[in-house]
């Protein structure tokens, strides 16, 4: 299996809609490892002289993900992709943080702000937002000063607009028309459980796909859980 790269697309919006792509950027050299922080605001309603109180809930704060970089021109790493090689060669390093600025951090002047970004890892890595920090890290040199390998540590924060978070908000909404697939094992009391947090629907289901039993639906099949008014 080929080696998936960390993959940063720049959008001018934060749809992040195909066609408001502006530019992508592949690591050299994937994230050893990296760190996501969720932050929720409260406030306190505790009473002068209370042992305690209730923590009231006030916003959710941007979420954030950070990690460190390596940038190497050393010619020791053999997976580059293709957009860091000239020709065979590995781009020198100053040439892979110029075109990694370019991407996350340089002032795009048709929105007056830095662009909006995606970060893509496989199937389980997909962030977006903009870059908050950068910090780079000159490690390596030639006799003649130029940097042979770098390090940046980067931070992003989740950036999405209004109506894209709305829109995932109410991904598992009970409002909004569900369609499940069936696995080996599933049962319409639980299936219900997962969509309107409740198995007693399990009867509308039924009614909503035609079923006249309960147990026994092949897996693969798929259902529709429709919208409960009441729920």
């Amino acid at each position: 299996m080929a080696l998936t790269k960390l993959s940063i697309i720049a959008y001018s919006n934060s749809s992040y809609r195909k066609g408001a792509r502006v530019g992508k950027f592949q690591v050299l050299i994937n994230p050893e490892s990296y760190k996501r922080d969720v932050e929720i605001d409260y406030n306190k309603t505790w009473a002068v002289g209370s042992p305690g109180g209730d923590l009231r809930f006030k916003k959710m704060n941007a979420e954030k993900i950070s990690f460190n970089l390596i940038f190497d021109g050393t010619g020791l790493v053999s997976t580059a992709p293709q957009s860091l090689k000239e020709g065979d060669n590995i781009k020198p390093v100053i040439q892979q943080i110029k075109e990694f600025k370019a991407i996350v951090a340089k002032f795009n002047g048709k929105i007056h702000r830095p662009n909006f970004l995606l970060l893509t890892w496989g199937n389980a890595f997909n962030f977006r937002g903009v870059l908050t920090n950068m910090s780079i890290n000159y490690k390596l040199f030639k006799p003649d000063g130029t940097p042979i390998r770098a390090t940046v540590d980067v931070t992003f924060s989740s950036s999405v607009s209004p109506a894209l978070a709305l829109a995932e908000a109410k991904k598992t909404s009970p409002d909004l028309t569900h369609i499940k697939q069936v696995r080996a094992g599933d049962r319409l009391p639980a299936m219900s459980n997962e969509v309107y947090d409740d198995p007693a629907y399990f009867v509308q289901v039924a009614q909503a796909n035609n079923l006249n039993h309960l147990r026994g639906v092949a897996p693969g099949k798929k259902l529709v859980f429709p919208p409960l008014c009441n729920k």
